[in-house]
């Protein structure tokens, strides 16, 4: 991030949220060739200081495998607002598989009627942990307003 002057102010950085596949004990911070991520750099640094940003996309190649756990939302998942008229996302997810999770969370893309992504939000699913065949519930509030959301995608996020 740089001030009006052009010098660097700040400098931060972020990981993709991505295609599930595994690394060690990560998942879902890859992408497969041709897919798409979503990421969300957050800072410390007023935004009122920062005239102009840039940045750059490293990466690294690693050997992956496909995790062992699935997950699928159970029923659907309910849109509406909060107090504020923040979008919120309510529902449940199903460990589909025979392996136990820690650290499950269920991440939201919001868009906007043009397909500009306008907020990723995430939240952990009660209890974060999600045994086999076990359902957990979720609650993921944004804080993009529910009258800009047009559309959404989500991404599952766990330890195995």
């Amino acid at each position: 991030m740089k001030n009006s002057s052009g010098n660097v102010i700040a400098t931060d950085y972020s990981y993709i949220d991505g295609t599930v596949l595994k690394t060690s004990s990560n998942t879902n911070t890859c992408l497969r060739p041709g897919d798409t991520g979503a990421f969300y750099v957050s800072t410390t640094t007023n935004y009122s200081d920062v005239a102009s940003f840039t940045y750059l996309i490293d990466w690294e190649n690693f050997s992956t495998s496909t995790p062992m756990a699935s997950f699928e939302i159970v029923g659907s998942i309910t849109e509406g607002s909060d107090y504020f008229g923040k979008r919120e996302y309510l529902g449940e997810i199903k460990n589909k598989s025979t392996t136990a999770t820690t650290f499950v969370k269920i991440i939201f893309v919001s868009k906007d009627s043009s397909g500009k992504i306008i907020d990723i939000s995430y939240s952990y699913v009660t209890g974060t942990d999600v045994p086999a065949g076990a359902t957990r519930s979720f609650d993921v509030t944004t804080s993009t307003l529910s009258t800009e959301v047009a559309s959404y995608y989500y991404l599952f996020d766990w330890s195995e």
